[in-house]
C-alpha cells in the first residue's frame, strides 16, 4: 500500500478502523481507475436512487442503450421507496393527501 501513500492500520487496530481503512483504500483505487479512461461512465447508487426513472433513462442514453417500456416497468415495480410512498398511511402518502400533522 506504500505506492498509494497509505499506511495500513496497526495490527491491534479495531475492526472499525480496519474496515474504514479498506473502504478508503477501495475508494482511492476506484477513483484512480475511473480518472484514467475518459470513455467510462460513472454513476453512483445515490444518483440513481434520487429520481430513478430520469436517472436510468439518462444512463441508458449515455451507454447507447434503448430505453423500453419493459425497463421502465421493471424499475417502477422494483422501486422500493416509491412503493412505500404509495402505501396507505405512509408519511409520503399522508403529505400528498394533506392528511396528518
Amino acid at each position: 500500500m506504500r505506492p498509494l501513500g497509505l499506511k495500513p492500520p496497526a495490527a491491534d487496530a479495531s475492526d472499525v478502523t480496519r474496515i474504514a481503512w479498506h473502504v478508503g483504500l477501495l475508494t482511492q483505487v476506484l477513483g484512480d481507475c475511473v480518472a484514467r479512461p475518459p470513455d467510462w461512465t460513472v454513476v453512483t447508487h445515490e444518483e440513481l436512487c434520487r429520481d430513478p426513472q430520469p436517472a436510468f433513462r439518462d444512463l441508458y442514453s449515455r451507454l447507447g442503450l434503448v430505453w423500453t417500456t419493459s425497463a421502465a416497468r421493471y424499475l417502477q415495480d422494483h422501486d422500493v421507496q416509491a412503493r412505500a410512498a404509495r402505501l396507505p398511511g405512509s408519511p409520503a402518502t399522508s403529505r400528498t393527501r394533506g392528511v396528518g400533522g
